[in-house]
């Protein structure tokens, strides 16, 4: 009777994790990834900016898109990255579950009881490069 539920737990262990595990572990790895983004923004550290900057990032509300549209949109308008840096220190919210996952700052943005017009970001996690990374940063009349 011992063998039996000790090889029972054995393979219990050895399953892989499970989904909501794994979502946890997603949203736990959204601290910190949002955290560093935020430190290399504010820091102006473009090189680390870009390490959760895909091509499909899109920059502004122009056509710019990936690293170089980040750093030409933020890089050269003070007054754009003065206001994404407020909106990046508010945090964002999650929405969404599973795939579609995502968080957006400024929390208020998500919600539709607000008419919010001023800068925007979200993020999604990208099981490639097992980070978040940016999936649009606009301000808000550029």
């Amino acid at each position: 009777m011992h063998r039996l539920i000790l090889s029972a737990l054995i393979a219990l262990c050895s399953l892989p994790a499970s989904a909501a595990g794994e979502q946890d572990q997603i949203v736990d790895r959204l601290t910190w990834d949002f955290a560093e983004f935020v430190h290399h923004f504010r820091g102006r550290n473009w090189e680390g900016v870009c390490r959760f900057v895909t091509d499909r990032t899109k920059a502004g509300f122009g056509g710019e898109a990936g690293c170089i549209g980040v750093r030409q949109v933020f890089a050269e308008n003070e007054r754009c990255w003065e206001e994404m840096v407020f909106t990046l220190r508010q945090g964002c919210k999650r929405t969404g579950s599973g795939a579609n996952l995502s968080c957006v700052a400024p929390p208020q943005f998500t919600d539709d009881r607000v008419s919010y017009l001023g800068a925007r970001a979200a993020f999604s996690y990208k099981r490639e490069s097992k980070r978040w990374m940016a999936d649009y940063l606009i301000c808000g009349g550029d």
